[in-house]
């Protein structure tokens, strides 16, 4: 005899054709097809399709939110960096010596408990001296024994300025006077370089040289994107095994 099915029953319940106001059909087609299986009571049924719609709206919302610019990414990229800056008093470091770098670099790395949230780079040579900077976002986690981990929509900005001096610091004077040479380093003729880089979602989106952009999907612009990322790791790996 057909009665009332017994308590913890699953009863198949087909889902509700939503109208024309509701999501888009095709994302309920699959779902209209089959059917979802319940518990045989009022509030459970209730919840369930709740959490159902819920999830379905919020799809919608977020489809239909207008997609940020590159120059408002950009922006957001800056502010995210000077934040980083502000809380740097917090953070604790970590100084190394970079033993793989022929010239002699140190690299310091500031995080936020186990986080990474910035790394900054020193070299000098006879000709140069470089200091280079890496932010990664708030939400970073990861070790560097994982790569894909750590360049998950990470790294947000890195920052590179190159002093390249007139002549190498052993050329004195002295020295150049006897080449017969009027030409000497001098220091207030250093020049200096400025790169920027713009990451976002693990993908370079912007590079400035100076006050020049460097066009984008060049074999150059490929090729440094991947630069950077070596760097970075191989900085964020010595800053954890030493």
């Amino acid at each position: 005899m057909r009665g009332a099915p017994s308590r913890g029953a699953k009863i198949p319940i087909r889902l509700a054709v939503i109208s024309r106001s509701g999501p888009p059909q095709q994302l309920l087609g699959p779902l209209r097809r089959k059917y979802l299986f319940l518990p045989g009571t009022k509030v459970s049924r209730f919840f369930t399709m709740n959490k159902l719609l819920v999830v379905l709206l919020s799809f919608v919302l977020l489809s239909s939110c207008k997609k940020k610019t590159d120059a408002e990414i950009i922006a957001g990229i800056r502010k995210d960096c000077q934040e980083i800056n502000r809380n740097l008093k917090e953070d604790s470091k970590k100084q190394v010596d970079d033993l793989i770098s022929a010239s002699g670099r140190t690299i310091t790395g500031y995080y936020n408990g186990d986080d990474i949230r910035k790394i900054y780079s020193e070299s000098y040579t006879d000709t140069n001296r470089v200091f280079t900077t890496y932010y990664f976002d708030q939400e970073f986690s990861g070790s560097a024994d994982d790569l894909l981990n750590i360049f998950s929509e990470r790294l947000i900005y890195a920052e590179e300025e190159d002093f390249i001096y007139n002549r190498s610091q052993k050329y004195t004077e002295e020295v150049a006077r006897a080449h017969n040479d009027s030409v000497w380093y001098d220091d207030k003729k250093t020049r200096m370089i400025q790169d920027q880089y713009f990451f976002k979602s693990n993908k370079l989106i912007k590079w400035m040289v100076d006050d020049k952009e460097v066009p984008a999907n060049t074999q150059v612009f490929i090729d440094r994107e991947s630069a950077i990322w070596a760097q970075s790791a191989l900085f964020l790996k010595e800053l954890k095994e030493q």
